[in-house]
C-alpha cells in the first residue's frame, strides 16, 4: 500500500508548478484542461459516488483540514498538473509553431 504522507513544502510545490503551467496556456487550453478533469470527475462520481458531504465543506472554507483531506488536495494538485501537461504536449505535437500566450 502507498502511504502517502502530505507535507506543506510539497503542497506549495504542487500549488507553484500549476500556477506556471497555468499561465503557459492560452483559454483554449485551459478549455480542454477543464473539459478533461470534468470528463475524470463524472467518471470517478459514476463509479465511486458523491464525495462525502462533510469532505467537500472542508475543502471550500480550506480551513483546518485532516489528512485525509490533505491527501486529496494534494492528489487534486497532481491530477491538475497532469492534465495542463497533457494538454500543452499535445498543442506542441499538433501545432509545433503555436506560440503559447496568456489572454
Amino acid at each position: 500500500m502507498n502511504r502517502f504522507i502530505p507535507d506543506p513544502d510539497t503542497t506549495r510545490d504542487y500549488e507553484n508548478e500549476l500556477q506556471t503551467l497555468m499561465e503557459l496556456c492560452d483559454k483554449n487550453e485551459l478549455c480542454q484542461c477543464v473539459w478533461l478533469m470534468a470528463v475524470y470527475l463524472a467518471l470517478y462520481k459514476s463509479s465511486y459516488g458523491e464525495l462525502p458531504s462533510g469532505q467537500v465543506e472542508e475543502i471550500r472554507t480550506i480551513g483546518k483540514m485532516d489528512m485525509e483531506t490533505v491527501k486529496l488536495f494534494d492528489y487534486g494538485f497532481r491530477e491538475a498538473i497532469d492534465i495542463l501537461t497533457l494538454v500543452l504536449q499535445s498543442q506542441i505535437i499538433l501545432y509545433p509553431d503555436h506560440s503559447t500566450t496568456i489572454n
